[in-house]
């Protein structure tokens, strides 16, 4: 199972404008699990931080893909720099503002208020952050969740092909 294959795949089935409003819910878990974890650093916190950052690692590729790689990668050399030097002290909260103004941007994409290249910033710090968030949270946890989920993803997808099979095959007779 190729990761490329699986996010071209949930794109083109599931629709870009769906998976648009999928990044905003996963952004939006993602603000909860770190909002919980910084208040309890519990095991199981962790782990729901580990689980969200895989879901936003998967749905960024797919923004990636939506939004044009070329455009996104030029934007992240511009600012990786910046998000790198964010104070420690204050990570959590402008991690927070980053991921929250991601899924605004989206929404207003979406409501035809901002152009693509409007939101490009906003992806590009996104996907920085997200990177930064799994070096910190545990590289190796999150790619093994990412293949958990990346194959998950790969049955639903299968599945989805075999009911609109039989749904065709309905249809015939």
């Amino acid at each position: 199972m190729k990761a490329k294959y699986i996010i071209d795949k949930a794109i083109s089935t599931y629709g870009e404008s769906n998976q648009i409003l999928k990044a905003v819910e996963e952004l939006g878990e993602l603000k909860n699990a770190l909002i919980d974890y910084n208040k309890n650093s519990s095991e199981e916190n962790l782990k729901n931080v580990i689980t969200e950052i895989a879901d936003v690692k998967i749905i960024s590729k797919q923004l990636l893909k939506i939004f044009g790689y070329s455009l996104i990668k030029e934007e992240m050399d511009k600012n990786i720099k910046s998000i790198s030097t964010l104070d420690y002290s204050n990570f959590s909260l402008d991690y927070l503002l980053l991921l929250g103004n991601l899924q605004v941007s989206l929404l207003h994409f979406k409501r035809k208020k901002f152009t693509k290249f409007d939101i490009i910033p906003d992806i590009a710090k996104g996907i920085i952050l997200t990177n930064k968030l799994q070096y910190i949270y545990g590289s190796q946890e999150i790619k093994k969740e990412i293949e958990i989920k990346l194959a998950r993803l790969y049955k639903r997808l299968k599945e989805n092909k075999k009911k609109e099979e039989n749904v065709c095959l309905f249809d015939l007779n």
